[in-house]
């Protein structure tokens, strides 16, 4: 009866010291706001109105989508053990801008994205009165990009 009797203090201890662990764990995690803020390279000039896509969470098995507001600026919720880094879904600026970041950081703050925008030059060329049957026209471009 005595060993029976022990037997179950231990246990009342063993499921109090529990309870007060998972307390602890619970404390740990929070809902906290991550905000991407979307600007052009060399302007900072926010980028308003685009749509934001990524994935979060370990295998990034969670999503959250929006757009960006006059400011440029998107935000989320999320808890603050989904991981570092949410992966941005690119193709919605690939048509847009250059230097796309692969990840993006996960850490309850504002940050500044800076995104260098594609550009397209337009030539026209009219060729008036060739001097010969063999006049040529070469037009040769050539960039260079420093992400």
């Amino acid at each position: 009866m005595k060993t029976f009797k022990t037997i179950i203090v231990l246990m009342s201890l063993v499921s109090i010291l529990n309870c007060s662990n998972d307390g602890e764990n619970e404390s740990s995690r929070e809902y906290i706001t991550t905000c991407y803020k979307f600007v052009e390279e060399g302007s900072n000039l926010p980028i308003s109105g685009q749509s934001v896509l990524i994935h979060y969470g370990y295998s990034n098995i969670l999503s959250s989508q929006g757009s960006t507001d006059d400011d440029g600026v998107w935000c989320f919720e999320h808890w603050n053990d989904n991981g570092p880094s949410a992966v941005l879904y690119q193709p919605w600026l690939e048509d847009g801008y250059f230097n796309i970041p692969e990840t993006l950081p996960l850490n309850g703050s504002i940050n500044t994205i800076e995104l260098i925008p594609k550009s397209y030059i337009r030539v026209h060329v009219v060729n008036v009165e060739p001097s010969s049957d063999n006049d040529r026209i070469d037009v040769s471009t050539g960039f260079f990009i420093d992400i």
